[in-house]
C-alpha cells in the first residue's frame, strides 16, 4: 500500500505542473523564475562578447565564434539524434545544487579568463553559450519542474557569487 502512495504523489505534482490554474501565481512566479535566468546568461554572453570586440576585431570574431559553436552542435544533435530516455529521479533532485555550482564556476571562469589572457582565448563565452544551449536543449528533455529548479538554481548562484565575489569583472 505504501507503494502506491509513493506514485500518487509523482502524479499529484505532475497536475499542479500541468494546470496553472490550481496555483497561478505560483506558476506565474515559476516561469519568471526560468525567463530571468536564461536572460540573465543571455546578459552575460552579449556583454563578455561586447567587451571582447572593444578590444580587437579579431579576438571579438573569435569570441562570436566560441559563443555561436555550442548552439550549433546541440541544434544539429537534437534534429538528428532524438532521445527518448527518461531523467532521473536524481538529477531532478540534484539540479538546483547543480545550476548553483555551475553558475559560480562559469562567473568564475569569465572573470579568470578576462585577467589572465585579456579576452585572446574565448574559453568563458565558449562555456557560457555553452550553458544557454544547454538550457534550450534540456527544456525539451526536463519537466518543467526541472527547468523551474534549475533557473532557480542559476538565480541563487548569481546572488551568491554577488555575495561572495562582487560584480563580475569589476
Amino acid at each position: 500500500m505504501a507503494r502506491s502512495s509513493e506514485s500518487a504523489q509523482p502524479d499529484r505534482l505532475r497536475d499542479v505542473q500541468q494546470h496553472p490554474k490550481n496555483h497561478p501565481l505560483l506558476y506565474l512566479l515559476n516561469r519568471f523564475v526560468v525567463i530571468i535566468a536564461i536572460a540573465s546568461i543571455v546578459g552575460l554572453l552579449l556583454a563578455s562578447v561586447a567587451q571582447t570586440f572593444s578590444i580587437s576585431s579579431q579576438a571579438g570574431l573569435r569570441s562570436l565564434a566560441a559563443a555561436l559553436l555550442p548552439p550549433i552542435l546541440l541544434t544539429y544533435r537534437s534534429f538528428f539524434a532524438q532521445s527518448n530516455r527518461a531523467v532521473s529521479r536524481t538529477l531532478e533532485q540534484n539540479l538546483f545544487l547543480v545550476a548553483i555550482l555551475w553558475i559560480v564556476m562559469l562567473l568564475v571562469l569569465l572573470n579568470l579568463m578576462a585577467l589572465r589572457f585579456n579576452y585572446s582565448l574565448p574559453l568563458g563565452e565558449f562555456v557560457t553559450s555553452l550553458t544557454l544551449a544547454g538550457l534550450f536543449y534540456f527544456n525539451h528533455q526536463l519537466s518543467s519542474r526541472s527547468m523551474v529548479s534549475c533557473g532557480y538554481g542559476i538565480l541563487s548562484g548569481l546572488v551568491l557569487y554577488l555575495l561572495i565575489f562582487g560584480l563580475p569583472g569589476g
